[in-house]
């Protein structure tokens, strides 16, 4: 999946979390808004594998040596990874890294919907995908990423 996608996912995931979690009873305030930007950095951050990527372009020094050690859609690909950033907010209570793994989290969704999966398992190479997948790139993963993001709005505006 594409960075526009993976943005437009994690979205719509982060609307579904906010109007399930506090019942209709938020609204858009300064919260809001930090809590959202730590969301899509952290649906960004599976990528930091790969040079190519809208992340790893921004931090080589540290995506190139990634991308040679794991490969892309490694061990950034899996749940051990966003384990990983639910454990260290627990451990030093850093409750702003759960808004991190929350949009990690929602990068693996939409990785879960490609062709290739993801290695949801690692070390197990076996990779796992949606039963009907996108291409990535292609019209029917903007149709898919817009319909989550709808799914989302719809779900905080109208339910």
């Amino acid at each position: 999946m594409m960075v526009t996608g993976h943005l437009l996912v994690a979205t719509g995931g982060y609307l579904i979390f906010k109007e399930y979690t506090y019942d209709g009873q938020w609204f858009p305030d300064l919260s809001f808004a930090y809590e959202f930007v730590l969301v899509l950095f952290g649906c960004l951050l599976p990528d930091v594998d790969t040079p190519d990527s809208t992340i790893g372009r921004r931090v080589r020094f540290i995506s190139m040596p990634l991308t040679l050690i794991f490969g892309h859609r490694g061990i950034f690909h899996s749940l051990l990874a966003c384990a990983g950033i639910v454990y260290l907010s627990y451990t030093f209570q850093y409750n702003w890294l759960m808004f991190i793994a929350g949009g990690y989290l929602l990068h693996l969704v939409g990785d879960y919907l490609t062709p290739s999966g993801i290695p949801l398992f690692y070390p197990s190479k076996k990779r796992y995908r949606f039963p009907i997948v996108t291409e990535t790139n292609s019209i029917s993963e903007k149709i898919v990423s817009f319909g989550i993001l709808s799914a989302g709005i719809y779900y905080a505006l109208i339910v």
